[in-house]
């Protein structure tokens, strides 16, 4: 949805908790994130009983007129945003946040990625490290400014109720009160047509159906990585018992 600015108002009322708590990339015209999002650093403490499910990022970005319209046409993406997991100051961990879609405008973006436990950004956080969201240093591509960022961990019971939520917003699911984070925006924006509604309905549901499809085919390889490899060391150790 990047540099949809019309259309952004019937994004925004089409989110719901079920489609955001599906959606792993998400771009939409913005200047703000979640109030209740930490900071551009914080260090991770492990909670006891409950497992990270995920980490989602949060940051507002821009561009300026360093970057030239024809480069903005080619690029698939922004490519200038990381997550980082360090101990001691030490760097250990990073990852380009997936940016989907360049504006052809200088206008605020806000961007959402939600990383599920099984990446590296989560699964190698442990108790103690720090998790940082930074600009690349030395930049690959001048002309992007990070306008604001957070981070919110996302604990096993975090976002997994699915029915009528409480009114409290501190018992309420983290995909309810992104979704009511959205609608909250939506008095800013200028008002849009059914039609553009019904287009942006298609596409988020598109690009829900093909973030599903990833993580199938994620979890697919895995278990076909851990059934080889369960094979192979079942097959060395009946070499082994029949060599002794």
């Amino acid at each position: 949805m990047s540099g949809c600015t019309s259309c952004s108002s019937a994004v925004k009322r089409r989110f719901s908790k079920v489609s955001l708590r599906n959606s792993y990339n998400l771009s939409i015209p913005g200047n703000r994130i979640p109030n209740w999002f930490l900071g551009e650093s914080i260090t991770f403490s492990k909670c006891k009983n409950r497992e990270l499910k995920y980490v989602i990022i949060g940051v507002v970005v821009s561009l300026n007129d360093y970057l030239p319209a024809k480069l903005r046409n080619q690029l698939p993406g922004v490519v200038e945003i990381q997550a980082n997991i360090l101990n001691l100051d030490k760097p250990l961990f990073s990852t380009t946040l997936n940016l989907c879609g360049v504006p052809k405008t200088n206008e605020e973006h806000i961007h959402l990625c939600r990383f599920p436990d099984y990446h590296p950004l989560v699964s190698k956080l442990k108790d103690g490290y720090t998790l940082s969201v930074t600009k690349r240093n030395p930049p690959a591509l001048k002309g992007v400014e990070l306008k604001k960022r957070g981070i919110y961990l996302v604990f096993e019971g975090d976002d997994d109720y699915d029915g009528v939520e409480p009114m409290d917003g501190t018992q309420q699911s983290v995909s309810e009160k992104l979704a009511k984070f959205f609608h909250s925006l939506e008095k800013d924006d200028p008002i849009s047509g059914p039609d553009c509604e019904d287009e942006i309905l298609k596409q988020l549901q598109m690009k829900g159906q093909e973030e599903r499809k990833l993580t199938s085919s994620y979890s697919k390889s895995n278990f076909t990585l851990f059934f080889i490899v369960s094979f192979v060391f079942l097959c060395l150790s009946w070499l082994w018992l029949r060599l002794h």
